[in-house]
């Protein structure tokens, strides 16, 4: 179900001695990390997040807020959250409109799904998303799926990095994640679409999955599902996962070894063998899980 690769990218861009590999899967289920090498004496942190999650699964813990107070410097996605009027910008089509890419019949589906889902009328929708890429649709059909309240461990930490006056790195740029949407084709972000809004029930048991699977700090499963998803997708994890991790690497390296940082980045992107964790092992660095108390 091509909707589930959708959900799953919201969750979603040297020593001397030999570097042993992480297993996997293993037994070490954390989406908390301390980083260390033996040539610094600095420590540093990566945690895996979901970028939009449910209050009830929403972890926060001690332990994470013990992790963030011994960091210096603070290393995420993005240097800064984004605003309505840039989303607004990268997200609009340069040519056509939203409902070129849909029959009649479709747009009928959509029009009816946002009334019911959304209370919009078909005069509102139409005028709201009339130049809007598909695949930012979906985003909305998907996050109003979630029951109750949700929290953004992006929002938090931003927030806490205000309060305390720390500098914070971006890894990418708002119009550099859009243009990973962007490569993929308008036929499967159709499909995403459609999907959705036809299958919803599923798509909340996905949803309710993923966030338990988080909740329960099983980094490993969740590569996992993300691996299964990616695999009828040409290319699609190189591009989301692997050569993103890959530019992240040496940005990693060079701030870790000025002082302690704290990364927040998507789960997907920690664990797995090409995931942040491997790659820093096989460059020397020592990788310790931190687990949180389960509430």
């Amino acid at each position: 179900m091509k909707s589930l690769l959708l959900l799953i990218l919201s969750i979603l861009l040297t020593c001397f001695t030999k570097a042993q590999l992480l297993p996997y899967p293993n037994n070490n289920q954390a989406i908390l990390w301390e980083v260390s090498h033996s040539e610094s004496s600095e420590k540093s942190y990566i945690l895996g997040t979901m970028h939009i999650i449910e209050k009830e699964y929403f972890l926060f813990p001690k332990e994470l807020k013990k992790a963030l107070k011994k960091s210096n410097s603070l290393i995420l996605e993005l240097e800064e959250l984004p605003n309505p009027a840039s989303l607004l910008k990268y997200t609009k089509l340069d040519k056509g409109n939203f409902f070129d890419y849909f029959s009649s019949e479709e747009t009928d589906s959509i029009i009816n799904w946002a009334k019911n889902r959304l209370q919009l009328t078909p005069q509102v929708f139409r005028s709201a998303f009339y130049n809007t890429k598909p695949f930012v649709v979906s985003q909305i059909a998907t996050q109003s799926l979630f029951d109750g309240k949700t929290e953004s461990y992006e929002k938090k930490i931003y927030q806490y990095s205000k309060e305390k006056k720390l500098p914070i790195i971006g890894l990418e740029t708002l119009k550099f994640q859009i243009s990973l949407m962007d490569t993929l084709p308008m036929n499967i972000q159709k499909r995403m679409l459609l999907d959705i809004i036809s299958s919803e029930k599923e798509v909340k048991e996905n949803l309710l999955y993923l966030q338990k699977t988080y909740r329960d700090q099983k980094l490993d499963s969740l590569y996992h599902q993300l691996n299964k998803e990616f695999s009828s997708f040409d290319n699609y994890e190189d591009i989301f996962i692997k050569n993103r991790n890959q530019n992240w690497l040496p940005v990693l390296e060079e701030n870790f070894n000025k002082t302690s940082c704290f990364v927040a980045v998507g789960a997907g992107h920690v664990g797995g063998p090409n995931g942040l964790l491997q790659l820093l092992t096989l460059k020397g660095y020592h990788l310790k899980p931190i687990y949180f108390k389960k509430k």
